[in-house]
């Protein structure tokens, strides 16, 4: 505390560090992982890289002691720093690696989630590929494909491939979307279909009524 209050958080972060050395090597491993959250926390503003190196350190600690919903924890923050950083292509392995941890908990609910924010990722870096690619394989995620998620996707990826924006944007502002974790929720608001196009009904209509009067107004003249 007597760093952050100095503006140390650098050093602050380092002294915790060492902490968590020292719990770690004394046989307390949860302490140690608690610690290392803390530093992470500390450095995030200043130092986001650090901060993802301790993360991943924690959650290298956690999973030693088998338990993958915690380490699922330290990776998602990862992942989640990356995205703000708008560093996709390193945040999709993180969230990968998120997934892979939450389906040893057999937590479906969440995996939906994250599948959702996986072939968001892809899409934003306009790999529509490696989107699809990685939906087929989450399909075989315990119950994921009678999720409400799966369907949701589907409509997406298909949206995307056929160049419909309109389509995209509709499914990207319906609940399952928009209700997700915020950083989701702006990755889901900034995704643009390239070359994407928007039906322009009430234009269309109203070319159709011009061309109908010129027609008779032509038609008068004859």
């Amino acid at each position: 505390m007597i760093c952050r209050d100095n503006k140390q958080t650098s050093r602050g972060c380092d002294l915790i560090e060492k902490a968590a050395l020292y719990y770690l090597q004394n046989g307390t491993p949860d302490t140690a992982a608690m610690a290392m959250n803390r530093a992470g926390k500390m450095i995030e503003q200043e130092d986001p890289d650090k901060a993802m190196v301790i993360y991943r350190r924690a959650a290298d600690i956690v999973e030693n002691e088998d338990r993958p919903r915690e380490a699922a924890v330290f990776v998602g923050k990862v992942a989640r720093l990356l995205m703000r950083l708008k560093r996709y292509e390193e945040a999709i392995p993180a969230l990968n690696h998120e997934i892979a941890y939450y389906s040893q908990c057999e937590d479906v609910g969440m995996n939906s989630k994250l599948v959702m924010g996986l072939v968001m990722l892809h899409l934003q870096t306009g790999d529509y590929v490696a989107a699809d690619k990685a939906f087929q394989s989450c399909l075989r995620l315990e119950n994921f494909a009678e999720s409400d998620e799966a369907p949701a996707i589907q409509r997406l990826l298909t949206a995307y491939d056929e160049g419909d924006q309109e389509e995209a944007d509709k499914q990207l502002k319906s609940p399952l979307f928009r209700y997700m974790e915020n950083d989701f929720t702006i990755l889901a608001r900034d995704l643009k279909v390239p070359g994407g196009r928007k039906k322009m009904v009430g234009m269309t209509a109203d070319l159709e009524i011009e061309g109908e009067d010129e027609s008779e107004d032509a038609s008068l003249l004859l």
